[in-house]
This record gives structure tokens, C-alpha cells and sequence, in this order.
């Protein structure tokens, strides 16, 4: 065995990949109005990764609402 000198810094080409990957679904579609985070940041559960435009699904739990409303005034016609 011997000794001798080597460099401190060694250069190379490749690719650098996560060891684990993560698929992000939603669980309701939208537009998107901005997003907290960037590729690359970690994240914890639960977290906001992105904030959506809520107006068509409100509307849409307000109709559903207004129709149970309805429906419980009617009477049943026997």
C-alpha cells in the first residue's frame, strides 16, 4: 500500500433522482388559483400544495342543498 495525492473535487455527469416518488391526485377538479409549493420542496401530510377556485362547487352544494329543502317541504300524495 501507498500513499499519494488525490483531488478533492471530482466531476461527473448524470442524472439525479428522487428514491421515492409520490403521485398527487385531486380529490376535486378546479381551476388552479396558485400553488404554496415548488418542485422539489418537501412536503408533510396534509399540507396545501395548491389553492383551487371553489365558486362552481359551491354553487353546486348550494343547488343539491336547495333541492333536499324542496323535497322535504313536498308531501307525499297518498
Amino acid at each position: 500500500m501507498r500513499l499519494q495525492a488525490v483531488r478533492e473535487l471530482y466531476e461527473a455527469t448524470g442524472t439525479v433522482r428522487s428514491a421515492t416518488l409520490s403521485a398527487i391526485s385531486a380529490q376535486m377538479g378546479g381551476t388552479v388559483l396558485g400553488t404554496r409549493v415548488k418542485p422539489g420542496d418537501h412536503v408533510k401530510r396534509g399540507q396545501v400544495l395548491a389553492v383551487l377556485d371553489d365558486r362552481t362547487p359551491r354553487v353546486q352544494l348550494a343547488g343539491a342543498e336547495a333541492g333536499m329543502v324542496e323535497a322535504s317541504q313536498c308531501q307525499v300524495l297518498t
